[in-house]
């Protein structure tokens, strides 16, 4: 796992590591095993409650806008 987030910053993709898979999907829901001691749980990087997840993808519902600095315009 440590491996793999190092080499996020060289731009080493992540199913270049044998021990994960992508999966392709529009709806997903992780549910923590019961039988194991409760863990800690984040979801882009801010904990949440420990229990089951679910996420949708909604293409579209957001934008990214920002402001060219002054040393990218073109003169």
């Amino acid at each position: 796992m440590l491996q793999m987030m190092m080499s996020l910053e060289t731009g080493l993709r992540v199913s270049d590591h044998g021990d994960t898979m992508i999966i392709p999907v529009l709806a997903f829901r992780l549910e923590p095993d019961p039988s194991l001691p409760p863990g800690l749980l984040t979801v882009d990087g801010e904990c949440v409650d420990y229990g089951p997840i679910q996420a949708q993808v909604l293409p579209s519902l957001a934008r990214v806008m920002s402001i060219r600095h002054s040393s990218d315009e073109s003169s």
